[in-house]
């Protein structure tokens, strides 16, 4: 019966093969099979890289140098050094005090740089101005003093000294000296109108040979002390 039957027989006898004829062209196609599958090989697909994800970079054999560090950029330059402040201004010098010998040596100035007519004593040019002292100050203030407790105007002390010997207790050594003296005035510029106001007083305003000066008042006595040192 047809194609699904088979017989079974002994062992010896059921057992067959049919073995085709080995020929060399056989051979040669499968040896050209083959060839062809290992020359080809199978490769399986990589696993597909994310975006923006680098390929992982082979490893470095055990050898090879280390990469170098890239240069480090220039540091951005220094801000320059600050320039030095300028110097400070000296400090000013100290103020005249203002005092009665202050206030009157400025007037006494005011009127040397103008020049003046002194009357029968002439016409005295514009000169320098003097400088306030304080040795010739204090001979002014004493005679001031001392006129005011004798209540007497007088160019000789109580003592019977002259304007040369009350300056020269002060230690001051001078070369030429003058004074001048008044009463009753009330102000500096009530006592400086009188004073130039008359010749001789006037004169020893103007007097270019004097270079130094001071004043004292006490009671309304008041008292000019002009001088050049030696």
């Amino acid at each position: 019966m047809g194609c699904a039957s088979r017989s079974v027989r002994s062992r010896s006898a059921s057992l067959s093969i049919v073995v085709r004829p080995f020929t060399l062209q056989r051979l040669a196609s499968i040896l050209a099979v083959c060839f062809v599958l290992a020359a080809c090989g199978v490769a399986t697909p990589s696993e597909p890289m994310p975006d923006g994800v680098p390929a992982p970079s082979e490893p470095m054999p055990d050898d090879a140098p280390a990469p170098s560090d890239p240069d480090p950029a220039d540091p951005p330059p220094a801000d320059p050094a600050p320039p030095d402040p300028p110097p400070a201004d000296p400090p000013p010098a100290d103020p005249v005090p203002d005092t009665i010998a202050a206030q009157l040596l400025a007037q006494v100035n005011a009127a040397r740089v103008d020049g003046q007519v002194c009357g029968d004593r002439g016409t005295f040019a514009p000169t320098h101005p003097l400088a306030l002292e304080a040795r010739l100050t204090a001979a002014a203030q004493d005679h001031s003093e001392d006129m005011h407790a004798h209540l007497k105007m007088s160019h000789t002390g109580s003592d019977g000294s002259d304007p040369g010997e009350r300056i020269a207790r002060t230690g001051y050594a001078f070369a030429s000296w003058g004074e001048n003296v008044a009463a009753g005035y009330p102000s500096v510029d009530a006592v400086m109108a009188g004073w130039l106001g008359s010749d001789g007083h006037c004169a020893n305003l103007m007097n270019p040979g004097f270079t130094e000066f001071g004043a004292g008042e006490s009671g309304r006595y008041w008292t000019q002390v002009f001088a050049r040192p030696r």
